[in-house]
This record gives C-alpha cells, sequence and structure tokens, in this order.
C-alpha cells in the first residue's frame, strides 16, 4: 500500500470519539478547578505583576530547555477569537518579548 493511500484510508475511516455525559461533567469539573485555581493564584495581581511573573517563568523554562514557543503560539491562536484587535496585538507583542 502507498502512503498517501494508508493516509486516505485512515482519514475516511476516522470517527470521532463520543463523549458521554460522565466524562463531559468531569472535563468541565477540572476546568472549573483550573479557573479557581488560576483566579486564586492570578486574580489580586496587576498586570505587570502578571507580566513579570511570565518573564521569570519563560527565563527558567528556557534554562531548563523547556520552553516551546511553537507551543505558546499554538494556545495563542486559540484564545485570539476572543480578544479584541488591541488585545491581539498586545499579546503578539509578548509573544516577541518571550521569543
Amino acid at each position: 500500500m502507498d502512503i498517501k493511500d494508508y493516509s486516505k484510508t485512515k482519514i475516511d475511516s476516522f470517527e470521532p470519539k463520543k463523549i458521554d455525559e460522565k466524562d463531559l461533567k468531569k472535563a468541565q469539573d477540572g476546568y472549573a478547578d483550573l479557573v479557581q485555581e488560576f483566579m486564586k493564584r492570578y486574580g489580586t495581581m496587576s498586570e505587570k505583576q502578571m507580566i513579570d511573573e511570565m518573564m521569570l517563568l519563560v527565563e527558567k523554562k528556557k534554562k531548563e530547555g523547556t520552553f516551546n514557543i511553537d507551543e505558546i503560539r499554538e494556545i495563542t491562536q486559540k484564545v485570539k477569537p476572543f480578544l479584541s484587535f488591541e488585545q491581539q496585538n498586545y499579546v503578539e507583542e509578548l509573544l516577541a518579548k518571550i521569543s
């Protein structure tokens, strides 16, 4: 079988995983916990404090060799539709700083 045929076969036979109510509830609960943790940690910080903390984390990750700008860009692409034009530009400026 040629690789093109294999890929087409895999794509044609792909069926998305069905999510039952229990799994959906578990994912929603996990997301709520994540939001609560985020708010506890960052909710009282100013924008400058958050940026400073982010820059410290980026430097730490770079030193450890675990910093991945492509992963961060992928995440920001998912968030962009929910941001204003000004916020999108600000995110791009931040990405340029940490790259």
